[in-house]
């Protein structure tokens, strides 16, 4: 059993995140998941040199009125209110229902648009990603301000796509379960808007309403205006170069013709119900990217994203155009990343989302913010993250100039395995200064990292101490990595309650760096010695539900229930409330006993 060494108080029951809500075709027992990386500087350079580039004629195209598109105030799973970056949106900040076992929203693919519209007139189609929803839909409802939508074109456990109708009002998506407690609430904000569709039987030179589609998906974002939506339909494929090397360009630059959005209305390319939409390919003369996006206020969801595996393309990435300041409030949620020598990248943003993807197979990081200035209130959630090539880390910040600064980094509810570096790294520069300001690593199962730089949880990189650094990695289940974690120095550290569990080697890499570290209630198995460096470490087998199929539930009598402490987080992986018991769980789960 396992025994702590001072009796300290204990955990609050936490959400639980079924991650087959988050890819549906994915089911590892009861959890699901998903990282990245940014382009060299000498790859910047290059690209913003091909300012030049035509993207295509755009033509002139005839839009339908935009009034009869939106009156004042679906695929997706939502932590964003109305306006991105505001912390009273993030899981920790609203509270979850009691029962554990009702339905749960995370996050959704648009957290705005119009309720007419589009085909039939019923406006935006909407997804909701979480878990509990039910197989099929029965007597399940979903109500938007209070008002029931007018369609549900998709409805699983996971995932449940719906279109709005004229009932919707802004207010937040409840999914109502039949004979379970009500979700929580999402915030959602019903806008003027136009809808727009991409079809391959379309035609470039018509409207692209749902009767008269667009055909190419680099023609249909030269038309949209801030509050529109396109929805590319079953089979549209963009891999035509559209900018510089790059098969869809999203920027007011570069010969790309997009237009900004803004905070109140966005621009949005979402994957019609159902439809497998293709951006960027790997055969010899494609674009080296995927899509790059240059402008505020855009979100891509529900995207099939290829980029080439040569050095530093990306098969997507976020990052800002030449001289204009930061860009703001992109979404990229729910698409399935895969080839490029990174997935995705992200340079110099602010209230950006990274939440939902299935980033895989390739060959150097999957998840990667390159620093390149000024960042902040970044979040990198839900994400599926797996198998890629050597050397190539899964979530990544690492700096890369003098003058980077990030702050407002947060990491949670996110799956990364099979990576040959860390699974998380958060640090180090080729600017040889501490960059990273506050970070948070909350609630993530990470599994078999194997390599020289192969940590679970990694603070600090390339001889670069975080010494200006606050990071706090609590509720993580990190299991069968050559080391646990590993921390440089920072300047402030917290690490309590979570579950490192190991066949055999160490559970921290070295000694701690310099800094003032809380360490103290993490569950330790299966590894050397336990580490000094913890106050009060609870040892024993954690009794995993199904390790061998990688389910890091709890099962009843494990030393880890009851045995944490209030580390700050009040919900667990499959988004339940802590504490269930008497105190908190150790890891990402929360134990709930069989229903």
């Amino acid at each position: 059993m396992m025994q702590t060494q001072s009796d300290h108080g204990r955990w609050q029951g936490t959400m639980r995140f079924q991650w087959t809500g988050i890819v549906e075709t994915w089911a590892l027992g009861a959890a699901l998941v998903r990282p990245l990386s940014l382009v060299g500087a000498l790859f910047v350079i290059l690209a913003f040199a091909f300012s030049s580039w035509a993207c295509g004629d755009s033509g002139s195209r005839s839009r339908p009125d935009a009034s009869l598109d939106g009156a004042v105030g679906q695929d997706g799973t939502v932590i964003d209110d109305a306006q991105p970056g505001d912390a009273s949106n993030r899981p920790d900040a609203w509270m979850p229902p009691a029962d554990p076992y009702g339905p749960r929203i995370f996050y959704t693919d648009l957290t705005s648009g119009p309720q007419t519209g589009g085909q039939d007139g019923k406006g935006a189609f909407v997804s909701i990603y979480g878990r509990g929803f039910g197989s099929s839909q029965a007597d399940s409802t979903v109500t938007v301000g209070g008002g029931e939508v007018a369609g549900y074109p998709i409805w699983s456990d996971t995932k449940v796509t719906v279109q709005l109708g004229p009932n919707a009002q802004t207010g937040d998506i409840v999914v109502h379960v039949s004979g379970k407690t009500d979700s929580n609430g999402v915030a959602f904000t019903v806008r003027a808007g136009g809808i727009f569709f991409v079809s391959t039987s379309g035609n470039d030179g018509d409207d692209g309403s749902f009767a008269h589609p667009w055909q190419s998906l680099a023609a249909a974002k030269r038309q949209l205006q801030p509050g529109d939506i396109v929805y590319p339909m079953d089979g549209v494929v963009q891999t035509d170069s559209d900018g510089p090397n790059t098969s869809l360009c999203i920027s007011k630059h570069y010969g790309c013709e997009a237009q900004w959005g803004t905070a109140d209305a966005p621009i949005a390319i979402v994957a019609y119900p159902g439809a497998h939409v293709t951006v960027g390919c790997q055969e010899s003369g494609c674009p080296q990217n995927g899509i790059r996006i240059y402008a505020p206020y855009w979100t891509i969801a529900g995207l099939f994203i290829v980029g080439s595996a040569e050095t530093y393309a990306a098969a997507a990435s976020i990052e800002k155009a030449g001289s204009e300041p930061p860009s703001h409030g992109q979404r990229f949620v729910a698409n399935d990343v895969t080839g490029g020598y990174y997935g995705i990248t992200l340079s110099i943003v602010q209230e950006c989302r990274v939440l939902g993807n299935h980033v895989h197979d390739t060959p150097h990081s999957a998840i990667y913010h390159g620093g390149w200035g000024d960042s902040s209130d970044v979040e990198v959630a839900w994400n599926r993250v797996h198998d890629l090539g050597d050397e190539a880390f899964g979530i990544k910040a690492y700096g890369h100039t003098e003058n980077d600064h990030l702050t407002g980094l947060w990491i949670h509810h996110n799956v990364v395995y099979n990576t040959q570096a860390a699974a998380i790294l958060v640090g180090g520069s080729d600017g040889h200064v501490p960059w990273v300001y506050d970070a948070r690593i909350e609630n993530n199962v990470v599994w078999k990292t194997q390599g020289q730089w192969s940590s679970g949880i990694r603070i600090g990189n390339s001889g670069v101490d975080e010494t200006e650094l606050d990071v706090t990695i609590v509720h993580n289940t990190v299991v069968d990595c050559t080391h646990a974690v590993e921390i440089s120095a920072c300047k402030t550290a917290l690490v309590q309650d979570n579950l490192f569990v190991q066949s055999g080697g160490t559970y921290i890499h070295a000694d701690l760096g310099p800094g003032d570290y809380t360490f103290d209630h993490n569950g330790y198995f299966g590894g050397d010695a336990l580490p000094t460096e913890d106050s009060a470490p609870v040892e024993g087998d954690p009794l995993f539900q199904d390790a061998s199929s990688h389910d890091y539930h709890l099962q009843a009598g494990s030393p880890a229930i009851d045995s944490g402490v209030d580390a700050g987080l009040n919900v667990d992986m499959d988004g339940i409330l802590r504490p269930q018991g008497d105190g908190f769980d150790l890891g990402a789960y929360e134990f709930v006993p069989p229903q």
